[in-house]
């Protein structure tokens, strides 16, 4: 039932806010059952003298753990609260996990990411959207569909659907996303969609970037893979008109699927 209370959630353009790797929000790696604090920019809605903001109450972070020196669990909770007993990603020495997360925003505006192993970890942190009481749309589910599937041609050839198309080496997914509103409708009005998004034959190792069709490609990545590996990650991204660019940032040709959970409008 609805409550009548709540937070909407407005979608950004990804956001780096933490790479311990290159010294972005944080210096040198997370130490042993050490702890980073992460800033939260403002939800922000249109520009100039149209700018509205707005506290963020929580966030959507793609979080990625890379170069872990021991195996263990990373935590994300509101900052001046209490650890939760709670994982967001799991991890073994030397792995690359990336994992979605909707993390509570602390009262002073910031969350903390938690280094629960013996040794240190890097991560990196993308900003994905913020939801708050007065900014952005509300979540609107759908029962799961296949939308992608290069392995077979689904979604991507209008006359064919059994023509296999991967993904170029540092390229872009032809997916024909624009328009194909997940609701049935000829018109979508929605902010951002909800996908499972998995990589699955890759030749070489790399990452894969979702944004807004049409828009820069931004610096942030949504599943990090190797050679030969098959990896799923939940992706919420700014899809206006419902259209989303999936980028190969890898030398090597790979297969997508896409999985359409819901959308915000």
């Amino acid at each position: 039932m609805d409550s009548g209370s709540g937070d909407y959630y407005l979608p950004d353009n990804p956001d780096r806010l933490l790479d311990t790797r290159k010294s972005t929000g944080s210096t040198g790696p997370v130490p042993a059952n050490g702890t980073v604090t992460l800033s939260v920019p403002q939800c922000v809605s249109g520009s100039g003298a149209s700018q509205v903001t707005a506290p963020a109450d929580a966030i959507a972070l793609n979080l990625t753990v890379t170069a872990p020196a021991s195996g263990g669990y990373l935590t994300a909770y509101p900052d001046q609260t209490t650890a939760p007993t709670a994982s967001n990603v799991n991890f073994t020495p030397n792995e690359t996990v990336p994992h979605m997360v909707v993390v509570k925003v602390g009262a002073d505006g910031k969350v903390e990411l938690h280094n629960s192993s013996p040794g240190t970890v890097q991560l990196v942190a993308d900003l994905e959207g913020c939801y708050s009481t007065t900014l952005g749309d509300a979540f609107v589910p759908v029962t799961p569909y296949r939308a992608l599937d290069t392995r077979t041609g689904l979604g991507q050839n209008n006359v064919d659907d059994d023509i296999p198309m991967p993904v170029p080496g540092y390229g872009n997914a032809n997916w024909d996303s624009y328009g194909s509103a997940p609701d049935g409708s000829t018109a979508f009005q929605g902010s951002a969609a909800v996908l499972n998004v998995t990589i699955t034959q890759p030749k070489s190792g790399g990452v894969i970037t979702a944004y807004p069709l049409g828009s820069q490609r931004p610096l942030a990545s949504n599943l990090n893979f190797g050679p030969g590996e098959t990896v799923p990650n939940l992706v919420m991204v700014d899809a206006p008109g419902f259209g989303v660019a999936l980028y190969n940032g890898s030398n090597g040709t790979a297969d997508l699927i896409v999985d359409v959970y819901g959308y915000f409008s």
